[in-house]
């Protein structure tokens, strides 16, 4: 049997207590699991979907959930001229542990940020945890000017960005570390880069588009927490 709600560990360890995400949205089966899985005491339920899926979300606000943020997803094509960069590809990244919390710190506009409802200490552990696995090599590579960073994978013909923190700013970093992942993956005849972030994440949102990103699709993010 598929399940449409699946436990994670990993989320679940970090906040110390049982945390689950929404993988299929087969409404009836969901349903019947809902009331089921928002009966575990301090339980936490997360969901991302499309953003036209009105239904859907409706469906979950119905049942406790609440709306978060909207994230947009982004694209780089690889067409043209990819701008050189002074950032280096490699496999791994060694950061020191006050350096990953000042990182961790610096993630304000998450999903997990946005929440009110999570407690702020959970969240700098989860990133903590995170950017350590991201920046492992076990299975990303990274873009790294000194301490600034780019995490990223191959995904078929795609390559996939999965965490972007520039603690040294005003100094252009964002714009190189972003560069050398384009030309990395143009290099290596890749179709294309995708991102996804908070639409709050202006910021972000910014240097993405300044090198070359276009906007494809929005998602609609939901959390149900427990008492």
């Amino acid at each position: 049997m598929t399940f449409c709600i699946k436990q994670q560990e990993f989320d679940s360890d970090i906040f110390g207590r049982p945390f689950y995400r929404i993988t299929s949205f087969d409404l009836d089966r969901l349903g019947l699991e809902l009331a089921t899985v928002r009966d575990i005491p301090s339980v936490i339920i997360d969901a991302k979907l499309p953003s036209g899926q009105v239904e859907q979300a409706a469906f979950l606000m119905r049942r406790g959930f609440r709306k978060i943020c909207m994230q947009v997803e982004l694209i780089h094509r690889l067409q043209g001229t990819v701008s050189a960069s002074s950032a280096e590809i490699c496999p791994r990244l060694e950061l020191q542990p006050d350096v990953l919390r000042e990182h961790a710190r610096h993630f304000l506009t998450d999903r997990f940020a946005l929440d009110v409802c999570l407690p702020r200490e959970s969240h700098d552990r989860l990133y903590e945890a995170w950017m350590r696995n991201s920046l492992s090599g076990t299975k990303h590579s990274v873009s790294a000017h000194g301490n600034n960073f780019v995490t990223f994978r191959d995904d078929g013909e795609e390559v996939k960005i999965d965490l972007v923190s520039v603690i040294d700013k005003g100094k252009g970093i964002g714009t190189e570390v972003i560069n050398a992942v384009l030309l990395d993956a143009q290099q290596r005849g890749k179709r294309c880069v995708r991102v996804v972030t908070e639409c709050e994440n202006v910021p972000a949102i910014g240097l993405y588009v300044k090198t070359g990103f276009k906007v494809s699709c929005y998602y609609t993010v939901l959390h149900f927490v427990g008492a």
